[in-house]
């Protein structure tokens, strides 16, 4: 027995119970009846979501950090439903905690009447600083050399984020997490001295490759969305196949693709 099927079992005797979904046409989370799927969920037998992972016991005993926790993880809950049930809700959300809260801790501190499901209004961080906020220090060749003295010189301004030694959880490091302002004021200094070819990696809005090799099923409405009036190809802004599209231009209708087996993929 899986975790999916005790997560579906849960949920069936939850539906069976109360006869309503967990989420609402409008792609978001339904607090009150995801709190009862929840209680159905403790039922469960102790540990058996967990089975075989090592979690350390907890050590904070602030109440208000620990609700804090569970109220974030549920907004970090609510941020998934909306992502995969329209636009991304922003750019920019994360889970700010290292440790997920237990099931008591959320159905004890969230309360339904109080929670708010917004997000705010944002952009993607550009592509080189998404990649300082992931990668290790010895994998800052993978950035452009006016960057890559964030992560080892010593007066780095962002040196707080690559520390020497950190604790592990779960054999995961618990590193800190990069405040996004910080990094952006970090890096300006380094963008006058990319060169061009560096710069047009670091757009948000660059040019938009869809692959699809001519034996799978979906060649032919990706195909259908590249032609357009008089044999031109064009990206249509929207489409009901991929939703919204940015629109930089013609797009070809054909293009060597990133790997020679492309074409047998289904």
């Amino acid at each position: 027995e899986t975790r999916v099927d005790l997560l579906y079992d849960a949920y069936s005797r939850y539906f069976k119970q109360e006869n309503q979904y967990i989420t609402k046409k409008d792609g978001k989370l339904n607090l009150k009846m995801f709190l009862k799927f929840l209680i159905q969920l403790s039922k469960l037998k102790p540990g058996t979501i967990r089975r075989g992972s090592i979690i350390p016991e907890e050590t904070v005993k602030d109440e208000t950090i620990i609700a804090k926790r569970a109220n974030d993880y549920l907004k970090t809950i609510c941020w998934t439903f909306q992502y995969y049930n329209g636009d991304c809700p922003s750019w920019r959300y994360f889970y700010p905690h290292h440790r997920p809260p237990t099931i008591p801790e959320i159905l004890t501190h969230v309360k339904v009447e109080n929670f708010d499901q917004t997000f705010k209004k944002d952009s993607p961080l550009r592509p080189f600083e998404q990649l300082i906020c992931i990668l290790p220090p010895n994998a800052s060749y993978l950035v452009p050399a006016p960057f890559r003295p964030l992560f080892t010189n010593p007066d780095s301004p962002l040196k707080e984020y690559f520390p020497k030694t950190f604790k592990t959880s779960n054999h995961k490091a618990l590193l800190p997490f990069v405040d996004e302002e910080h990094l952006i004021q970090a890096m300006k200094p380094g963008y006058s001295l990319l060169k061009k070819e560096d710069t047009l990696r670091d757009m948000l809005n660059g040019r938009t490759h869809i692959y699809a090799g001519r034996c799978s099923a979906s060649y032919s409405a990706v195909f259908s969305l590249c032609s357009g009036r008089c044999r031109v190809p064009n990206f249509p802004i929207s489409s009901v196949v991929f939703g919204k599209l940015l629109y930089d231009g013609p797009m070809l209708k054909s293009i060597e693709p990133p790997v020679n087996e492309f074409q047998k993929i289904n």
